[in-house]
């Protein structure tokens, strides 16, 4: 035992003496950053005058590369208005939570094709900052795939022999799921109130932008993009279509009251239900579904599209059948 004793406490020793690799730091012309592994983290921004920040892929160090893979508290007294995230950064970039706190930071154009956010990063922020860039897309799914993680959301994998009303069960959760653990708020008050990606990032936005943002939690929950779209009735309101055993379905997650155990399946609404149930008691009257819309922005940030964000919804799903096949509006 006493043999026993001495090996523990040499090990123990020898752990004290390994310890965390040395922190090692360098600088460019720009940047501060903190060296480990590889990787290279920006902690504080040396040009006083920088207005706009480009992150740099890589930073070297006594001949060795470092990707340059996060932001930390480099931005907290720096007076940069706009990040940029470019093309070059190939490899995973974490967005932290640091921008909370850049209180200059007014824009983030995102082009590198993996950035990734923590869950609240953008609740944090107490003003609206604009985003832009084609890399937003992969962004916002990873977001919403750690939202999912985090309240227990689990993926699922569909199948051509998934029925429609296991679907419409987990839309149902999904969607109630969401909204109890505060992610999807209406908000008419807001700035980009109607972005899907800023509805997604910072949990609240108006009819349109949860029906954006809702897409983009139902793709990462399993469903593919090609049936769950973004509609509206081109004058207010505007909600989800989804396609479900080839017929269009009307699915609102604003004006749905949301109960616990198993799905209401009745919420998947026909064109007449929809009219008659939700449009016909505001506006006093029906508005003709041959007058409703598919958003061709379908997250809507700036230039995701160019010309038109709509098109009429008839003769887009005339535009957009599968195999051939007519695909109805939730006529039975």
């Amino acid at each position: 035992m006493k043999f026993f004793g001495i090996v523990v406490a040499l090990i123990s020793a020898l752990s004290v003496f390994a310890g965390p690799p040395p922190a090692k730091y360098t600088t460019d012309n720009n940047f501060e950053y903190y060296l480990i592994s590889g990787t290279a983290t920006v902690i504080r921004v040396l040009n006083n005058n920088l207005r706009t920040l480009t992150v740099n892929p890589y930073v070297y160090y006594e001949g060795e590369r470092y990707r340059v893979t996060s932001i930390n508290q480099g931005l907290n007294e720096s007076k940069v208005e706009t990040l940029i995230i470019p093309e070059s950064v190939t490899h995973s970039f974490y967005l932290s939570g640091a921008i909370a706190s850049a209180k200059n930071l007014r824009t983030i154009q995102i082009n590198a094709p993996d950035v990734t956010t923590s869950t609240s990063a953008f609740k944090d922020v107490k003003r609206t900052i604009n985003l832009k860039g084609k890399g937003l897309e992969k962004l916002a799914l990873n977001f919403a795939k750690d939202v999912l993680t985090s309240i227990n959301e689990k993926p699922a994998t569909y199948t051509s022999s998934t029925s429609a009303y296991q679907k419409e069960q987990h839309l149902y959760a999904l969607a109630r799921n969401l909204k109890n653990n505060g992610y999807l708020n209406y908000s008419s008050n807001l700035s980009n109130a109607s972005n899907g990606l800023h509805t997604l990032f910072y949990g609240e936005g108006n009819m349109l932008g949860l029906a954006r943002a809702f897409r983009v939690y139902a793709i990462a929950k399993g469903f593919s993009a090609a049936e769950i779209k973004v509609a509206g009735d081109n004058k207010y309101y505007d909600w989800n279509n989804i396609r479900l055993d080839n017929t269009w379905y009307n699915f609102d997650v604003v004006h749905t009251t949301f109960k616990n155990g198993q799905g209401d399946v009745s919420v998947f609404y026909t064109d007449n239900d929809y009219n008659n149930k939700i449009l016909k008691p505001f506006y006093g009257s029906g508005v003709s579904p041959s007058t409703w819309v598919i958003y061709l922005a379908e997250y809507g940030y700036p230039n995701e599209v160019s010309g038109s964000q709509t098109q009429n919804r008839d003769t887009w799903i005339n535009n957009n059948r599968w195999n051939g096949v007519y695909h109805g509006h939730g006529h039975k």
